[in-house]
């Protein structure tokens, strides 16, 4: 709301929109913009651009990726996280055509853009970026944990494609502790493809929308995969056939790569 009260959304989608709290305050990214404000509820900022100061600015050199003012609020798409002290960091994508790259931008708690970063490792010069559903979450020492669905494998599940997600680690700098990597990496050792009958083989990989959370030791994701090496083929065949594709929900779990060394070492001795 505004300073009399006055409702500043734009329909029932406010449950779409991101909220996080840090120290003192907090931040809701909506439709309209972003809009921080203090623990009594007294508003630090105006409503504002989402990253203003962004605005124009290129993302890739030598191609047409250009940073708007606004990369809008909902959290179906984008992300808002902290490590709950002074750094807030939002992953969203910016679009140049029907191709689509992955920033992540680090704010800090006055609303002003502290610096940005792109999450994605897709080569431009040999292939689309159809980056898509982001979600990042920040440990309590600022490291961000990104992840993403890849719409260059495919995104309807119905028609039997299936995006792969994909995650990357980078510390509150936004430098990166490696490449991106599919997260279902350290899943069973399955098939490249799935047979699905009439819609054909298909890459084994992840349904849409992941969403993933980090903390100084850990990071974890939740997402839906299709890969089922324990349901026989003809059933995936024949779900397939009446428009249903299978899939069940799947938590992996990584290590921090910016992780603190462990105090003890040798737990032998306990």
């Amino acid at each position: 709301t505004d300073e009399e009260g006055n409702y500043l959304g734009g329909s029932s989608s406010l449950v779409y929109q991101n909220m996080v709290a840090f120290e003192g305050g907090f931040v809701i990214d909506y439709g309209a913009g972003m809009r921080w404000y203090n623990n009594d509820g007294t508003p630090r900022t105006p409503v504002q651009a989402d990253h203003a100061e962004l605005e124009g600015e290129e993302v890739v050199p030598g191609f047409d990726f250009l940073f708007g003012a606004n990369s809008g609020g909902r959290g179906d798409g984008m992300a808002l996280a902290t490590n709950g002290k002074d750094l807030v960091v939002k992953s969203t994508t910016v679009q140049s055509g029907q191709d689509s790259v992955g920033v992540l931008i680090y704010y800090n708690t006055d609303g002003t853009v502290r610096n940005w970063v792109r999450f994605d490792d897709i080569d431009l010069d040999a292939d689309f970026a159809l980056v898509d559903r982001t979600h990042c979450d920040m440990d309590e020492n600022g490291n961000v944990f990104v992840v993403w669905q890849d719409n260059r494998f495919g995104g309807s599940d119905i028609a039997g494609e299936h995006a792969q997600v994909f995650g990357r680690f980078f510390n509150s700098e936004g430098e990166p502790a490696g490449p991106s990597f599919p997260v279902f990496e350290n899943w069973r050792a399955e098939p490249e493809m799935v047979d699905y009958g009439p819609a054909g083989e298909v890459p084994a990989g992840d349904i849409q929308q992941p969403r993933c959370a980090i903390n100084s030791q850990v990071a974890a994701v939740i997402d839906a995969t299709t890969i089922l090496p324990d349901i026989p083929d003809i059933v995936k065949q024949l779900s397939a056939a009446f428009g249903l594709v299978l899939n069940e929900a799947v938590i992996r779990i990584f290590e921090n790569p910016f992780a603190p060394p462990a105090d003890v070492d040798d737990w032998s001795l306990f």
